[in-house]
């Protein structure tokens, strides 16, 4: 209305000043949302991993409350799509003794500035601050070192200084870019030397497991993870406390009995081996969230301070007024109501950054899952890694279809073909994530991995993951 700090009225002329989007046609969906009844208001994955993600994410969940929409069927609480959880039984974790914890995307942080880490200024949880840094790691099965943490440059300057992390285990199957970081890399197993059941995720109202049958004995020097854990406990003396007297087969069969005697509907074992993948699903049926919360809020109270949804978030007015930033810029600002806050590279800074003009995102790429796959041959060959660009900006830079071209910031610079479209907005360029960083004798990275352009900068409430809050240019490559 307004009526806040900024005096600016929110109308879809403001909106569609900053998204692009014209303001008639977001008068025209905020109408066929509000009349047109019952409307599926739900997002995905990808709002929340901007600066200030946090806001955009709380901005759909209260569209969903204000259009009426939040526990009827065929309406959505604006959340993610929900799932059945499976009923699989799971390696017992033990209990961890350490409470304190910080968000994931600090770890960079918490290695090259641990003991200056605090609960108000990095949302440190279980304790004030934190003593020391990261001295020790162990990175399993991911490529998290070298590709998909932000600023990959910055990250390797970061693990590079032995004074901070002084001893870095990779544990993986592949020789990634991270692993190429490592002190010590151990080979683990792939699912065929192996025995594992793997339960179901993001199915909807079916759940399932997969037996993995150990085929062939480990290749090499391999070893599954259980056996090196095992190791280590026996030359910690816990040997038979960690393994409680099994074998990883017999662990997947006791595991395997406990969920049937649970689920009398799951097969015995050696029907689960012949039919390999058992399928089930939600007994209750279709799912309607907070369906219970609409009917009777009184009864059925959410775990919020009032009991109700709240819009208006007293929990952050209240850090708002508590929270520090280390040299706060734009973006860096707690919020009681989803504002739309400008970020540090954001689509409002490009209007005015002539250097680098053109935002960058990363999508999911049909060539590998995340970076897994990133180095086999045939997809690449198939789908090769390329920057999405549209029309307009290419024609400006006579940059066409399929042109090596370099994308660049003062973070680092990738060399990748361009793919010229009309399917991306001009100002926006995407470069598909989970490529393998490879970077030549001059530091660019011919990969194409789009972690070499992004920001370590974290978001201002969860400290989480902003990397879709990029700048760069782009340029035809010179040969």
């Amino acid at each position: 209305m307004g009526e806040g700090p900024d005096g600016i009225e929110k109308t879809p002329k403001w909106a569609a000043s900053i998204t692009g989007v014209p303001a008639d046609v977001i008068t025209r969906v905020a109408r066929e949302i509000a009349l047109s009844g019952p409307a599926n208001i739900a997002q995905g994955w990808g709002p929340q991993r901007h600066a200030n993600g946090e806001n955009q994410a709380r901005a759909i969940y209260t569209l969903a409350a204000l259009t009426g929409n939040v526990g009827i069927p065929g309406g959505g609480t604006g959340g993610r799509e929900g799932y059945y959880w499976p009923v699989s039984d799971w390696f017992p974790e033990g209990d961890n003794p350490v409470k304190t914890q910080i968000s994931v995307f600090g770890w960079t942080d918490a290695i090259a500035r641990g003991p200056e880490m605090t609960a108000l200024r990095d949302g440190v949880r279980g304790k004030d601050k934190l003593d020391v840094g990261i001295k020790f790691m162990l990175a399993y099965a991911g490529n998290m070192l070298s590709s998909q943490h932000a600023d990959i440059n910055r990250t390797r300057e970061i693990l590079k200084d032995t004074k901070l992390c002084e001893f870095i285990v990779v544990v993986d199957n592949q020789m990634t870019a991270s692993a190429k970081m490592a002190d010590l890399i151990l080979p683990d197993t792939t699912t065929a030397e192996r025995w594992d059941m793997a339960p179901s995720e993001y199915t909807g109202e079916t759940a399932y497991v997969i037996m993995c049958e150990k085929a062939i004995e480990p290749l090499f020097n391999s070893k599954p993870s259980y056996e090196i854990c095992t190791g280590i406990a026996k030359k910690l003396g816990i040997e038979q406390k960690f393994t409680e007297g099994r074998t990883g087969e017999e662990w997947v069969r006791w595991l395997h009995e406990k969920t049937r005697q649970a689920n009398p509907h799951f097969p015995q074992f050696e029907q689960l081996r012949e039919q390999g993948v058992y399928r089930y699903h939600d007994p209750s049926g279709h799912q309607v969230p907070l369906k219970d919360f609409r009917e009777d809020p009184v009864a059925n109270p959410l775990e919020t301070p009032s009991g109700k949804i709240e819009i208006f978030s007293s929990e952050l007015w209240a850090m708002s007024k508590t929270w520090q930033f280390d040299n706060p810029g734009p973006g860096d600002r707690i919020t009681a109501l989803p504002e739309h806050v400008d970020t540090w590279e954001g689509a409002v800074e490009a209007r005015t950054n002539p250097k680098y003009p053109l935002q960058v995102i990363g999508h999911h790429f049909k060539g590998r899952t995340h970076s897994t796959y990133g180095n086999a041959a045939w997809p690449k060959e198939a789908h090769p890694q390329k920057v999405w660009i549209s029309e307009i900006d290419a024609q400006a830079r006579g940059i066409a279809n399929d042109d090596m071209v370099e994308v660049f910031n003062d973070r680092g610079r990738i060399r990748i073909p361009a793919k010229v479209t009309a399917r991306i907005l001009p100002g926006v360029m995407s470069v598909p994530q989970g490529a393998w960083f490879s970077p030549d004798e001059k530091g660019v990275d011919t990969g194409g991995a789009v972690n070499t352009l992004t920001k370590i900068h974290p978001t201002p409430i969860s400290k989480g993951n902003g990397q879709h809050t990029t700048l760069a240019q782009v340029e035809k490559a010179r040969s």
